[in-house]
């Protein structure tokens, strides 16, 4: 399998050696489990390059986790092929994959998982599973927080809460959202990365929505930090639709 998904790429092969693989004992021939979790890692890769999603989902429900562990880079190259393909309704199965074979602390995967969780907005149901998503990352976030033994605790990107924001957004839980932004304020000077341009500029329209000045302030001079494209159309609009303090239209465009 491994010359079939590093040098053949021939999927019609890797179907072939798979079905005779398992038949009868033939299975045995893999040897011990690294050698069969190598086999299903590099058989899985192949089907994220040239099946859709459904298929891809099929076989990996196939032999996880009874038959394999999934790899980091099989689960990277599964969210990614999610994402290609729309898969959405499965990101909540990965979730409960990334818990089961201990991958949740693993920033760069929760963070791929989170970024396409933020990129659209879904039907409620799914949106309302979404949300308990990142509820569940915040606690992780909370509880490693008080752990100072863990070697290496969930650590939150500006990207991740970013994405955060807008998984929460969607679901029109503005106050969750908030949240998640708040972490940002208060830890700023420790978190890589950025939150995006787009989690901001919903963030600033929620909150103009609300007419609440100060969240207003504090996500445009976040956008000013990051000298962000959208930040003097954005300033125009809440000095439009606001009635500022001098004060208040003194911080705005001191930015």
């Amino acid at each position: 399998m491994l010359q079939c998904y590093a040098n053949v790429k021939d999927m019609q092969l890797a179907y072939r050696i798979d079905a005779a693989l398992n038949t009868g004992n033939n299975i045995q021939l893999l040897g011990d489990g690294y050698k069969e979790g190598l086999y299903y890692t590099h058989f899985l890769r192949l089907l994220c390059m040239f099946e859709q999603i459904d298929t891809i989902m099929e076989q990996y429900e196939r032999v996880t986790p009874h038959a394999y562990t999934p790899t980091f880079t099989a689960l990277d190259d599964l969210l990614q092929a999610i994402d290609l393909n729309d898969g959405y309704k499965y990101l909540p199965q990965i979730w409960s994959d990334l818990v089961l074979f201990e991958y949740a602390r693993r920033e760069d995967l929760v963070e791929h998982l989170l970024t396409i969780m933020a990129k659209k907005k879904q039907d409620q149901q799914l949106q309302d599973l979404f949300m308990q998503i990142a509820a569940n990352v915040k606690e992780k976030f909370d509880e490693d927080a008080k752990n100072a033994r863990l070697m290496r605790p969930l650590v939150l990107t500006g990207r991740m809460i970013g994405a955060l924001v807008l998984i929460n957004l969607n679901g029109g839980d503005f106050n969750k959202a908030w949240e998640f932004f708040d972490i940002y304020l208060k830890n700023k000077n420790q978190i890589n990365g950025l939150p995006s341009e787009v989690s901001l500029v919903s963030l600033c329209e929620q909150c103009l929505e609300a007419q609440n000045v100060n969240k207003c302030l504090d996500t445009l001079t976040a956008m000013s930090d990051f000298a962000y494209p959208k930040l003097d159309e954005m300033a125009e609009k809440v000095t439009a639709k606001l009635s500022l303090t001098q004060e208040q239209r003194f911080a705005l465009y001191c930015h």
